[in-house]
């Protein structure tokens, strides 16, 4: 029984080396990007927090102060 996998329109014999290479090639690349998004998201969660928390001091700086 032949496997084959059918991506972005291109047929891949399962069978064949080179088209698990290719196979290959393809999942590592998306496992990349996705990493480079979840890496992004991270450096945004945490700037986002620390501009939270220093509002959240200086606005309660202000609030003690009598503002």
């Amino acid at each position: 029984m032949k496997q084959t996998l059918y991506l972005n329109d291109t047929c891949y014999d399962m069978s064949n080396k080179s088209d698990l290479a290719s196979i290959g090639k393809v999942k590592l690349i998306i496992g990349n990007f996705s990493n480079k998004i979840t890496k992004l998201i991270e450096s945004y969660k945490s700037r986002h927090a620390e501009k939270y928390q220093l509002n959240l001091t200086s606005e309660h700086a202000y609030q003690k102060l009598g503002g």
